[in-house]
Order: C-alpha cells, then sequence, then structure tokens
C-alpha cells in the first residue's frame, strides 16, 4: 500500500531527496506497526528493518546507513520490549502475542538481531562509501570524455585550413 501511494505522488515531488528521507522514516513506522502485530521480537518481519538499512545505503545522499540501522534497532528493541512488558496492546485479531516468550528467549532473539544490524550496517556504509567513490570517478571521467570530445571537434574543424590544435 505504502509503495502505491509513493508511486502515485512521486510526479508531484519537487525534491527527491527529501522524500526518500520521508519515504525511509515511514517505511520504518510501517514496519514496527507490522513487527508489533505478528508478535514484536518473534515476528517474522523484523528482517525489513534491515532492508531500509540496505536501500539506505544506495542513496546518493543525506542519511547515513549506520543512522538507519541505530534508529531500526531502537524501533525493534523499543516495540519488542514494550510488548513483551504488556505496556502496548495487543491489536485486534493477533494471534502471536510478543509476551509468549520466555526472558532468555526474548535476549537472545533481541541480540541475534542487534547483531545482524550491525553487520548489515556495517556492509551498507562500506557499499554506500564505494558507490559514493563510483560516483566521483563517473564523473571525473565525464569530465576527461568531454575534453576530449572537444579536442576532437576543434581537430576536425582546424584540418581543413591545415593548422593543428592541443
Amino acid at each position: 500500500v505504502a509503495t502505491l501511494a509513493y508511486a502515485l505522488g512521486l510526479s508531484r515531488i519537487q525534491d527527491p531527496v527529501r522524500f526518500a528521507d520521508i519515504q525511509i522514516g515511514v517505511d520504518l513506522v510501517l514496519v514496527t506497526l507490522l513487527v508489533h502485530a505478528t508478535g514484536g521480537a518473534q515476528s517474522g518481519y523484523t528482517f525489513l528493518y534491515l532492508v531500509d538499512v540496505v536501500a539506505v545505503s544506495l542513496l546518493p545522499k543525506r542519511f547515513s546507513p549506520g543512522n538507519v540501522a541505530a534508529a531500526s534497532a531502537l524501533l525493534f528493541v523499543g516495540i519488542s520490549l514494550l510488548g513483551y512488558l504488556r505496556i502496548l496492546p495487543p491489536i485486534t485479531g493477533q494471534t502471536v502475542f510478543p509476551w509468549d516468550l520466555t526472558l532468555e528467549e526474548l535476549v537472545f532473539r533481541l541480540v541475534v538481531y542487534l547483531a545482524a544490524v550491525v553487520s548489515v550496517a556495517a556492509l551498507g556504509m562500506s557499499l554506500h562509501a564505494k558507490t559514493r567513490e563510483a560516483r566521483e570517478r563517473l564523473a571525473r571521467h565525464e569530465r576527461i570524455a568531454g575534453d576530449l570530445a572537444s579536442l576532437h571537434q576543434n581537430t576536425i574543424r582546424c584540418l581543413s585550413s591545415g593548422l593543428t590544435t592541443t
């Protein structure tokens, strides 16, 4: 549903970078609600937080994968603990409850998730840096190609008069 809304609104977007920032924030909130509705720490949808970390790694500016990973970790731990401690009520129709876990299972799942998010964030930051370097190299090569094209045009233009250019 969110993807459809993003697609419909894309033509009216003035600032795509700001839109991407908003989209990542909305995605994190929606994933958090989905995780709570499907059992908190025992939810099968916790991997969706990691998808946002990877997605941010591919964006050209603004958010760092580390920032999104930290937000994901805080949201996941927060929603898991609030559900486990029964501070957040269950959603109508919910069949898997966050408090169905033992304390040991909860801690284990939180530690495993935090290890996963740290690993994905490290890989994402590496990908982000490599992508930025590739963009800079591409821009440099485009300038060089433009200079070569200008030199080629000048050479062709001067061939008829017998002059050479450097």
